[in-house]
Parts: structure tokens; sequence; C-alpha cells
């Protein structure tokens, strides 16, 4: 298991990234409640601990779908989980090759405007390159202004024309039904 670690200036923790593992799944649904909460999504996570389990380790298991967490070494040794992402690989026909796709990335928000941001989207793009990726991609809420200004910052460039579709499981069953 790789960790990889970057001193920040004085005042600011030590960080470190490591994959997710099996034991980590309760800090991940924390996470992406975190991330539900912030973003005031209408629909509440419903996801349990278990069926979390199920998709990233389980029999369920999307072979292609991680979680990686950042941890800051606070002053007294301790290690706090502060951020993570979810991703997966997913295809990217037009190139002949993969992509991979950021599900969620979140940052609590005491320890943003410290470079966690950039450092997870560092190692997600290094992930990227050794796994044969083309490109990543992610969604970013439209009234998210500083997530935005941060991705372009970076590079990012917003796509434009596309809208998202989706249908919950009740479509679904009445379009199977059709």
């Amino acid at each position: 298991m790789s960790t990889e670690t970057v001193a920040q200036e004085k005042q600011w923790p030590e960080f470190s990234i490591r994959p997710a593992v099996e034991a980590d799944v309760d800090q991940v649904l924390w996470f992406i409640k975190e991330l539900a909460s912030f973003e005031n999504t209408p629909d509440p996570v419903t996801t349990t601990s278990e069926q979390l389990r199920q998709i990233l380790f389980g029999s369920h298991r999307h072979p292609d779908s991680h979680a990686l967490l950042v941890y800051a070494r606070e002053a007294d040794g301790q290690e706090k989980p502060v951020a993570f992402a979810l991703y997966y690989y997913d295809l990217f026909l037009r190139g002949g090759q993969l992509k991979l796709y950021l599900v969620n990335m979140f940052v609590c928000s005491e320890y943003r405007r410290m470079g966690i941001g950039k450092l997870l989207l560092s190692r997600l793009a290094n992930i990227a390159s050794e796994n044969g990726c083309a490109r990543m991609e992610w969604r970013v809420q439209d009234w998210n202004q500083p997530a935005i200004e941060f991705y372009e910052s970076i590079g990012a460039r917003q796509l434009k024309g596309i809208t998202i579709c989706q249908l919950d499981k009740k479509n679904m069953q009445d379009i199977v039904n059709f």
C-alpha cells in the first residue's frame, strides 16, 4: 500500500494520502454524508456502511471503484482524516482509452486552502496516468464558484452543451415494464 506524504508550510500539518481499506468504510460514509450536507442535496444519504462495504470491497464490488483518504498529522502526532475522493475507471471510447471519473471529493472546511484539493487531484492524475487513462472527469455544482475557480486554476475546462440525465429506481422499473 503506497502512502504519499507532503509537508506543507510550518503552520500546516503534514498530510498523507492512502487508499481506503475495508476498515475505513465508516469514515468514507461519514465523508459522503458531509459532502451531501455541504451540497444541500435534497435526497438524504440512505447508504449504509454495509452497502458501501459491499460496493467497495464485497460481493457487489465494482472492480474499478476506489477511495482515497487524506490524513493530517496533528501537533500531538495523531492522524485525523480530513478529506476523501471516490473514483472509478470508465471508457473514453472516442480516444480508445480509459478515463478516471472522480465521483466525489470533499475536504473538511477547516482544512481547505491548504493544498489538499490540489494534492488529491495530483495523486489522482498520477493514478490515471499509471493506468493508461486519457483523461479525468468530474462534476461540480454550478453554484460552487470557489470549486469552479479552483478547477479552472489547475487547467480543467468546463464542458458546455452537456445535460446530465438520470432515472431513479421507479422510472427504471417503469421503462423495464414498457
